[in-house]
């Protein structure tokens, strides 16, 4: 999954898992937000894993994937919904994807819960 996120987002992210975790990072939340408020709405960075916190425990299904925003050529946002099945829990999300060098990236992904 790492090779599938940008640099930023994946430290954005792990700086989020970290803290919510006490990872023994020395960062407080409000440290974490002065760090990454300029590059990323962190009221929507979620609690838990990277795409739902049931990651890997259940049968997952994308029943609505749609374009919201394209940005350009190679920055778009997608809105989904997320479903885990056997936990009957529904995620809704805001993902954007960059490309870079011919590959798609997840740079952001605003969770809604």
């Amino acid at each position: 999954m790492r090779s599938s996120l940008t640099d930023n987002y994946y430290q954005y992210k792990q700086d989020a898992i970290d803290l919510e975790y006490d990872n023994e990072i020395e960062m407080t939340e409000e440290q974490f937000h002065q760090k990454w408020n300029k590059v990323y709405d962190t009221k929507f960075v979620g609690k838990g894993g990277f795409f739902i916190s049931t990651q890997d425990h259940g049968t997952v299904t994308v029943p609505v994937c749609r374009l919201i925003n394209a940005i350009s050529d190679t920055v778009q946002v997608y809105h989904l919904v997320i479903c885990d099945l056997d936990f009957k829990n529904e995620f809704v999300r805001d993902i954007k994807v960059v490309m870079r060098n011919d590959q798609l990236f997840i740079d952001d992904i605003k969770e809604y819960e």
